[in-house]
C-alpha cells in the first residue's frame, strides 16, 4: 500500500484502488487516473503501441513518448488556478517499491492495461520489483518525479541511446516469475512494434514517458519536466532529444513540435499503410 501525506489529508493507494482520508477522517474513493489529453478538443491522447498491438480487443503500449496521467488526483490538494511553478520540485526516483508502485499504475495506465494483461492481477507488484532494480527499461533509475508540497503530480522516463542497449530483460523477466511465459507469449505476438524502441539512434536521448496529473494539465508542468529532461540530455553528451508518439495524435503531435521537435520518420514506412506512429527529434 503506498500512503501519501498532505496538508489536507492522505491518499492510499492499494493496488489499483486509491483512498483519500482527509483531515477530520473522513474517507473517500478518487476516480481512477485517466490519459490526459494535449489537444484543444479534449479528446484522449492515443499510446504509441495501443493503435496497433490488440490482443484479445485490448489496446497495449509501450507508454513511448506519451503523456499519460499520475494516481494521485489534484482534487485532494485542492484546485488552484495558479499553479506556483517555483513550488514545484524535481527530483530523481528511489529504489524503493512504495514509488515502484506509484510507476507501475503510471505506466499500466499509459498501457490501458496492457501490462496488467501481461502480467495479470500482480502487474503492479511486478513492475514495482523491477523498478527497483538498476539497468533495465523500468528502473528507477531512468525516473524524475515532479512533487508539489511532497506529492507526486508527474514524472517522466528517459535514458541515452547507449544505455539503452546495456539494459537488461531480466529484472522484469525475475519478477514476472509464474507469469513469465504467459509475458512472453503477448511479447513475441507484439515484437515487431515493441522493437520499435531499439532503433533509438546513437547519440540520442530517448523519452520514453511524460506523466501529469489529470487535474493540473495546462499548468506547464509537463514543459517543466521536458525542460529538465533537456538539460539531461545536453550533460549526458547527447546530441539530440528523440522520441516515438502515435501518428495520429494531433495535440502531442503539436505539443512536441512547440518545443522544436520535427518528424524524423514514421512506421510503418509503407506507401499502401497508413503510418501508426511518428519518431520525432529535436537537435540540441
Amino acid at each position: 500500500m503506498i500512503t501519501a501525506t498532505g496538508r489536507f489529508g492522505s491518499v492510499a493507494v492499494s493496488r489499483h484502488r486509491i483512498t483519500r482520508t482527509s483531515a477530520s477522517g473522513h474517507k473517500q474513493s478518487l476516480a481512477k487516473p485517466a490519459v490526459l489529453s494535449t489537444s484543444s478538443d479534449s479528446s484522449a491522447v492515443p499510446n504509441v503501441l495501443g493503435e496497433a498491438c490488440r490482443l484479445r480487443g485490448l489496446l497495449g503500449t509501450l507508454a513511448h513518448g506519451v503523456i499519460v496521467l499520475s494516481p494521485f488526483s489534484a482534487k485532494w490538494l485542492n484546485t488552484w488556478s495558479v499553479m506556483d511553478r517555483q513550488a514545484i520540485v524535481l527530483r530523481p526516483a528511489r529504489p524503493i517499491l512504495e514509488e515502484g508502485l506509484v510507476y507501475a499504475h503510471y505506466l499500466d495506465q499509459a498501457a490501458e492495461g496492457f501490462f496488467r494483461f501481461m502480467l495479470g492481477r500482480r502487474v503492479a507488484d511486478i513492475v514495482a520489483a523491477a523498478y527497483i532494480q538498476p539497468v533495465n527499461d523500468y528502473s528507477y533509475q531512468n525516473v524524475t518525479f515532479a512533487e508539489h508540497d511532497n506529492v507526486i503530480i508527474g514524472m517522466a522516463s528517459s535514458f541515452t541511446a547507449r544505455q539503452r542497449r546495456g539494459f537488461s530483460d531480466q529484472p522484469l523477466e525475475r519478477a514476472a516469475g509464474s507469469r513469465h511465459l504467459r509475458m512472453s507469449v503477448v511479447t513475441t505476438l507484439c515484437a515487431p512494434l515493441i522493437r520499435i524502441i531499439d532503433t533509438i539512434a546513437d547519440g540520442d536521448f530517448y523519452l520514453l514517458q511524460i506523466a501529469v496529473d489529470k487535474e493540473l494539465r495546462g499548468e506547464g508542468i509537463a514543459s517543466i519536466l521536458i525542460d529538465y529532461i533537456e538539460e539531461r540530455a545536453v550533460v549526458s553528451g547527447s546530441v539530440r532529444l528523440s522520441l516515438d508518439v502515435s501518428a495520429r495524435n494531433k495535440g502531442a503531435r503539436r505539443l512536441y513540435e512547440r518545443r522544436g521537435m520535427t518528424v524524423e520518420s514514421e512506421w510503418p514506412s509503407l506507401w499502401f499503410i497508413p503510418s501508426l506512429f511518428v519518431r520525432m527529434t529535436k537537435p540540441l
